[in-house]
């Protein structure tokens, strides 16, 4: 058994990925944003991860760095191809962020198990598994994906107006001195310190205004709950939430992990 494992694209989870009958099955482990931007991305219909732990049928394995600008560590040293256990400590990334070996082998047995059950039951139920239609869950994941660009966009905004009133306090100094040092009337110097130091007030204000009236978090929890109610298997009978995975993955499945229906795209 082959699994690729690396930095989820979208949501920044670890991401598993193993082939079944050619088909690359997924699943993410930890929370959204726990593994570093230093860990390459698993990207399984491209075949490419940080790096891939190959189990043998004796149960032995070895982890194999996939690019030379990837760092794997095992045991705290940098390597390209090394046997590991259970036990061995395996880092990923200049972060370091570690692997837990026996649960990515275990995710990815898992992942084996279910494909292997759905192969195997497709035969034997002697009549084919029913059909629908996930071309609408794309409109659900670009909507998601649009939403959070957008609020992103909007916190980096509002970091941004804050920042401006320590450079502007700064500026107003500075800009009295200069008019002082060019021999320009008192007078000049303070109005101009006072109109800079105006600025500032202003975007201080207008910063606080903005934190206060602010309903970032809000409205993230609401695209959470209206993405978990609306990206969902389109089996009427299933309609299970089909958890954080890009749309462009989600399709490479081809079936329900749950209700085993298969998906098309028309």
């Amino acid at each position: 058994m082959e699994i690729l494992i690396g930095r989820e694209p979208e949501q920044g989870r670890l991401l598993v990925s193993v082939k079944v009958n050619g088909q690359a099955r997924i699943a993410a482990i930890g929370g959204a944003g726990s593994v570093p931007g230093s860990v390459s991305r698993c990207l399984p219909a491209e075949g490419k991860a940080h790096c891939k732990i190959e189990v043998a049928a004796d149960g032995g394995m070895v982890v194999t760095n996939l690019k030379a600008a990837n760092v794997t560590y095992v045991d705290g040293l940098e390597v390209m191809s090394k046997r590991v256990t259970g036990e061995s400590r395996v880092e990923l990334g200049k972060g370091k962020y570690v692997v837990n070996v026996n649960t990515v082998v275990e995710v990815a047995r898992k992942l084996a198990a279910v494909g292997s059950a759905q192969q195997a039951g497709g035969g034997s139920a002697g009549k084919e598994a029913p059909e629908f239609s996930i071309l609408p869950l794309k409109r659900v994941w670009n909507r998601y994906h649009d939403e959070q660009f957008e609020l992103q966009k909007r916190q980096k905004n509002l970091g941004l107006i804050k920042s401006l009133y320590i450079p502007c306090t700064l500026l107003s100094s500075l800009a009295g001195m200069l008019v002082r040092h060019l021999g320009m009337a008192e007078g000049v110097a303070q109005s101009v310190s006072y109109v800079l130091y105006g600025v500032a007030a202003v975007i201080l204000l207008y910063g606080l205004y903005r934190s206060f009236t602010d309903r970032s978090l809000e409205e993230k929890e609401e695209i959470a709950e209206r993405f978990e109610h609306d990206y969902v298997c389109p089996n009427p009978e299933c309609h299970r939430f089909l958890n954080y995975q890009k749309y462009d993955i989600l399709r490479q499945n081809k079936n329900c992990p749950f209700c085993k229906c298969r998906w098309t795209e028309k």
